[in-house]
C-alpha cells in the first residue's frame, strides 16, 4: 500500500511539473507575443508624441514614417522581419495618428519634426542613432543629420523622397496616376473631393481612395495579389487624425520651401543605404542624387519593385538592410 502511495505521489508530482512547464511556456509565449510597448513622449514644445517599441534585438533603429501626415500603421506591419534582429522605435509624427493633432502652421515646420526626433532620442537615452526613413521619412532623416550629425551612426533610406523639390515633386502625382485610364482618373478625382467632405465618414472615404490610389505605387499596378499582400493600413486611427493629415502635409512642405539638399550634405560622413525599386514613383535619377550627396553612401535598386520594395521584393530588401546595418 505504501509503495502504491509513493508511486501515486511521484506520478502526481511529475504531472504537476509538466503542467507548470506548460503554463510557464505559455506565459513566455504570451509575453513574447505582447512584447510591443507603447507610451507618450513630450517634445520640447510640449507636443505629445505617441510611440511603440517593437522587437527585442540588441541594436536599435528609430523608424521614420512617410507622409507627412501618415502614421506608423501603414509601415510597421510590413517591416516585421526587422524585429527578429533589431529593437524598432516607431512614433507617430506630430499632428498624425495617435500623437497630438496640432494644426497650427508654426507647430508643423520641418524644424519641429527634427526636434521631435531629438526628443525621442533623449527619452530612450540613445547616445547614437540609427535612423530608418521611408519616403518623406528619409528627407526628415536628412534634415536631422544636418542639425545633429554627431548623434548618428547609420541611416537607411527606403524609397526616399527626392533631395530637391524641383522637378521631382511636381511629377509625383502624374507618376502615381500614369497607369490610370480616364475612368480611373475621374473616380480618383471624385474620391479626393469626398475626402474633403466632412459629412462623409473619413475612414470610409480614406479606404475607398487608397484602394485605387495605392496601385500607382507598385511596379505592376495590375498585380492585385502583391498589392493586397501589403499588411499596413493608411486609414487606421480616428477620423480627426485622418482629416488632420492633409494639414500636416501642407504646412510641413510649405516650411521647406524650394528645398534642395544636394550641396548641403557633403560634410556628413555617416554610412547611408539608399534602397529603392527600379519602378519607384521617384526616378532613378533622384536616387543617384542622394548617393552623390552623401560621401559614404551605397545605392541598391531592386528590379520589378516600386515604392514598397519591402512588400514586392522582401527577401532582397531585408537582406540588403540587415547586411548594411550589421557591417
Amino acid at each position: 500500500m505504501r509503495i502504491v502511495k509513493v508511486r501515486f505521489c511521484y506520478v502526481f508530482m511529475l504531472i504537476l511539473l509538466i503542467t507548470l512547464c506548460v503554463i510557464q511556456n505559455g506565459a513566455a509565449e504570451q509575453i513574447e507575443k505582447s512584447s510591443i510597448s507603447e507610451g507618450i513622449i513630450q517634445s520640447k514644445d510640449g507636443v505629445e508624441l505617441y510611440y511603440q517599441v517593437q522587437g527585442t534585438g540588441l541594436d536599435t533603429l528609430m523608424m521614420l514614417h512617410g507622409g507627412p501626415g501618415l502614421n506608423i500603421d501603414y509601415m510597421a506591419p510590413d517591416l516585421e522581419r526587422l524585429e527578429e534582429s533589431f529593437t524598432l522605435i516607431y512614433y507617430d509624427q506630430r499632428g498624425s495618428g495617435r500623437s497630438a493633432l496640432v494644426s497650427e502652421p508654426e507647430l508643423l515646420t520641418v524644424d519641429d519634426h527634427v526636434a521631435d526626433i531629438e526628443a525621442v532620442r533623449k527619452y530612450f537615452g540613445l547616445e547614437k542613432l540609427s535612423l530608418f526613413g521611408h519616403s518623406w521619412g528619409a528627407l526628415l532623416a536628412s534634415y536631422y543629420a544636418l542639425e545633429y550629425p554627431g548623434n548618428l551612426s547609420k541611416m537607411v533610406f527606403a524609397s526616399p523622397g527626392p533631395p530637391r523639390l524641383t522637378p521631382y515633386m511636381q511629377l509625383l502625382r502624374p507618376n502615381i496616376m500614369a497607369w490610370m485610364d480616364s475612368s480611373f482618373i475621374t473616380k480618383v478625382e471624385q474620391l479626393i473631393e469626398a475626402r474633403q467632405d466632412t459629412s462623409i465618414n473619413a475612414i470610409t472615404s480614406c479606404e475607398a481612395f487608397w484602394e485605387i490610389f495605392i496601385r500607382g505605387y507598385f511596379a505592376d499596378p495590375h498585380d492585385m495579389e502583391t498589392i493586397r499582400s501589403m499588411k499596413g493600413s493608411f486609414c487606421s486611427g480616428s477620423e480627426s487624425a485622418l482629416r488632420n493629415g492633409g494639414i500636416v502635409s501642407l504646412y510641413t512642405w510649405e516650411s521647406m520651401g524650394e528645398f534642395d539638399l544636394r550641396d548641403k550634405l557633403h560634410d556628413i560622413h555617416i554610412p547611408v543605404l539608399i534602397i529603392s525599386g527600379t519602378e519607384d514613383i521617384f526616378p532613378e535619377e533622384s536616387m543617384c542624387e542622394w548617393k552623390a550627396a552623401y560621401p559614404d553612401s551605397h545605392l541598391v535598386l531592386l528590379e520589378r519593385a516600386g515604392h514598397y520594395p519591402q512588400v514586392e521584393r522582401p527577401d532582397e530588401f531585408f537582406k540588403s538592410v540587415k547586411e548594411f546595418l550589421w557591417d
